[in-house]
């Protein structure tokens, strides 16, 4: 069998056997795909760095014919580490946040390159401490793309029509409602974060990431998200339950009204 070559994010380890493990790589070339990598927890193992969690890397490996079995690992080569991350727990848990994500909504074998593109810019931004959390809670978003559960922000989800301002997102309805489709007893939200489900429709995540936001409209979607991926997709994803009543998931009470 000849080896081949690839580069990828290792966004999942599990120790195998006394020396090995089995890691999971997002490849730019492959996709998914799970790699069994021999003696790579021994400390004379080359291959030990380039298998770290979470870090970027080269790999040479025997490639299985089969899209969703082991191929096995013969050398790697790091290409960043991203040594931040292991500073700072709520870094570390932006980060496995979306990697969980991907590993449990990516297709074996399947390239994607809008997610390798993803992954290369979250993991530099929540590294260099770059709107982390704004990097993070946006490639929530994105990766719904994977699940196929994509929101449709382009119009009213009550009248159908599209609208140059809309003046709240309905939770229940998942979309964005316009002025003369409110009901009595609804209020108006923050204008700024109605804003954000309109530019999330018509940016790309690296154009949404060199806008500015307020912090509490960050939140609010913050926990419409965790909601969303847990109630409408079915999704377990551990870190959810360590945002829980956190700051990242809890709206001071004086601005609730403006998210109700």
């Amino acid at each position: 069998m000849s080896a081949v070559n690839l580069q990828g994010f290792v966004i999942n380890s599990l120790d195998y056997e006394d020396y090995a493990q089995i890691i999971t790589v997002f490849s730019l070339q492959f996709g998914k795909i799970t790699l069994y990598a021999p003696g790579v927890r021994k400390i004379t193992s080359k291959n030990r760095y380039a298998v770290q969690l979470f870090c970027k890397s080269d790999f040479e490996i025997f490639k299985s014919r089969q899209v969703d079995t082991m191929s096995k690992l013969k050398s790697g080569v790091i290409i960043t580490n991203y040594e931040n991350l292991a500073k700072d727990f709520m870094s570390y848990l932006y980060v496995q946040g979306v990697c969980d994500i991907v590993d449990q909504l990516a297709t074996f074998g399947l390239p994607d390159g809008e997610v390798y593109n993803l992954l290369d810019l979250v993991l530099d931004n929540i590294n260099q401490d770059n709107k982390r959390f704004a990097t993070y809670v946006f490639a929530l978003y994105y990766l719904l793309g994977l699940a196929g559960t994509k929101l449709d922000l382009s119009r009213c989800v009550r009248c159908f029509k599209q609208k140059p301002w809309y003046r709240r997102f309905d939770y229940k309805d998942r979309g964005l409602v316009c002025l003369n489709c409110l009901h009595p007893n609804e209020n108006k939200q923050s204008q700024s974060f109605v804003n954000i489900f309109q530019k999330l429709n018509k940016c790309s995540f690296a154009e949404m990431l060199k806008l500015d936001y307020n912090f509490i409209d960050l939140i609010a979607l913050h926990v419409f998200l965790i909601d969303y991926y847990e109630s409408d997709n079915g999704m377990v994803v551990p870190v959810f339950k360590s945002f829980k009543d956190t700051a990242s998931t809890r709206i001071p009470e004086h601005c609730k009204v403006d998210y109700i």
